[in-house]
C-alpha cells in the first residue's frame, strides 16, 4: 500500500515538474522551490501525514457507525427481554457515540478539504 502511493507521489510530482517546466520554460527551481514541492511528497511530508490522517478518520467513521448500530441493536433486544420493547436503556450512551461520530465524520471533511488545499496551494506557489 504504502509503495503505490509512494509511486502515485513520485508520477504526480513527475507531472507538475513537467507542467511547470511546460509552463515556465528555462526556470531553475530553488533550494525553496523544492521545499515546497517537497511538503506533498515522502513518508514524513505533512501530505502525507494528512492521507495517513484522513485515512484514520475515515476508519474511525466506519468503526464508530458499526458500535452505534451495535449498542441500538442491543438495547432494542434487551428492551424487548425485559418485557418493555419501548423503553431505551441506553439512550444516554447512544446519544454520546452519535455526537462522537458526527465530530468524526466532520474531522474527515475538513482533512480532505485540507489535503486538497495542500494540493492546490502548492500548485500555485510554483506556478507564479
Amino acid at each position: 500500500m504504502k509503495y503505490v502511493t509512494a509511486v502515485m507521489i513520485a508520477l504526480a510530482a513527475c507531472v507538475a515538474t513537467q507542467t511547470l517546466a511546460i509552463a515556465q520554460p528555462g526556470r531553475q527551481f530553488t533550494r525553496e522551490d523544492y521545499m515546497v514541492m517537497n511538503l506533498n511528497r515522502g513518508t514524513a511530508s505533512a501530505g502525507t501525514q494528512i492521507s495517513e490522517a484522513l485515512r484514520s478518520a475515515r476508519q474511525s467513521v466506519k468503526d464508530l457507525d458499526r458500535a452505534l448500530r451495535q449498542m441500538e441493536q442491543v438495547d432494542k433486544a434487551y428492551a424487548k427481554s425485559k418485557g418493555k420493547p419501548d423503553d431505551r436503556y441506553l439512550t444516554a450512551a447512544t446519544e454520546t457515540l452519535r455526537k462522537t461520530l458526527k465530530t468524526a465524520q466532520q474531522l474527515e471533511v475538513e482533512l480532505e478539504a485540507s489535503r486538497d488545499e495542500l494540493k492546490s496551494s502548492i500548485q500555485e506557489a510554483l506556478i507564479r
